[in-house]
């Protein structure tokens, strides 16, 4: 009895050896939290080469370029997001992160992490990731539990990332052939102005409170664009991206605003748009160039054509091929 109880303990202690191992301790949480890792498969950007759905291979450098300019709490939700792995329903990731009191929880730096990590990776914004939070107080304990789940299933996102990687096949195929980097970049941009047209009944609903509801989020990812061949800029920017990180190939997902010149010098107009990588930067804006004449006029343009302004600070980003 004594050798049994013997064997069950050190069974009991080599079992919470070995998951410690894979429990990733909180080297990078907020000085003012006391988050820690509860199921971690979180990984280091800077160390790791990553895969996508589509076996796309990721660098730091042409995968994760606004990883860098978000809070210590905002990348440790970004690599949760990134590392999200679909489970069944009853089996919910809602205990990745533990904060220590409830208030050290960040909500604002979650969804500034979620809105950068579909810039970086529009494919993910088709896993409708959806926070799972739960805060509990009492005399004694107060604290905060944080994890994910998704709102599909997962054959529906692998049967959405399926068709899109069929439409654009044959592009991804010209593209890696192709020798020179500026017609790399002109064949996708082709493929999209040829292809996609702008869903103008989606702008308009977004202007009015009582039809926005009605929106159909198609129009402003990358299934509307390349399957639905109809998108808004968010869309056809997201489009451009993924193609580009299929073909490994550097580009920006910039989300910004320029002034109206038909409106008011104090309003202005949302929108996004991406740069690539070609000895310097450029600027291509897909969507504008749906209607213009020539349609190349905002092909490898000038960074800072119609004076748009970009939401968040790339400066150090760009410099580090000036």
């Amino acid at each position: 009895m004594q050798h049994r109880r013997h064997s069950w303990l050190v069974c009991l202690f080599l079992t919470i050896m070995l998951t410690s191992c894979y429990l990733r301790p909180s080297t990078s949480s907020v000085e003012s939290s006391t988050a820690r890792f509860i199921q971690s498969r979180t990984v280091s950007p800077e160390n790791m080469v990553y895969l996508s759905f589509a076996d796309t291979t990721y660098s730091y450098d042409f995968g994760f370029e606004y990883w860098d300019i978000l809070s210590e709490q905002g990348k440790m939700f970004y690599d949760a997001m990134w590392n999200f792995k679909f489970k069944p329903r009853e089996a919910y990731q809602s205990n990745l992160y533990h904060y220590s009191p409830a208030n050290t929880f960040d909500l604002a730096a979650y969804l500034e992490a979620q809105k950068l990590l579909y810039l970086d990776h529009p494919e993910k914004e088709l896993e409708s990731l959806w926070n799972m939070s739960f805060s509990f107080y009492s005399g004694e304990e107060d604290y905060c539990n944080w994890g994910l789940c998704s709102l599909i299933e997962e054959k529906e996102y692998v049967s959405m990332m399926t068709r899109i990687n069929l439409e654009i096949s044959n592009l991804v195929y010209k593209v890696k052939k192709e020798p020179i980097k500026r017609e790399k970049y002109q064949l996708i941009h082709d493929w999209i102005i040829a292809n996609v047209k702008y869903d103008y009944e989606y702008y308009q609903n977004c202007l009015s409170p009582e039809t926005k509801q009605f929106l159909n989020p198609e129009s402003a990812n990358i299934y509307g664009a390349i399957v639905n061949k109809l998108a808004v800029c968010d869309g056809i920017s997201d489009a451009f991206k993924y193609i580009c990180n299929q073909c490994h190939l550097e580009c920006i997902s910039v989300g910004g605003y320029f002034p109206n010149p038909n409106l008011d010098d104090s309003i202005s107009l949302g929108h996004q748009w991406n740069l690539v990588y070609d000895q310097k930067w450029y600027l291509v804006d897909c969507t504008f160039d749906l209607d213009s004449d020539p349609s190349l006029k905002y092909f490898m343009a000038d960074m800072h054509i119609d004076n748009r302004i970009s939401n968040y600070p790339l400066e150090d980003y760009l410099k580090k091929d000036s």
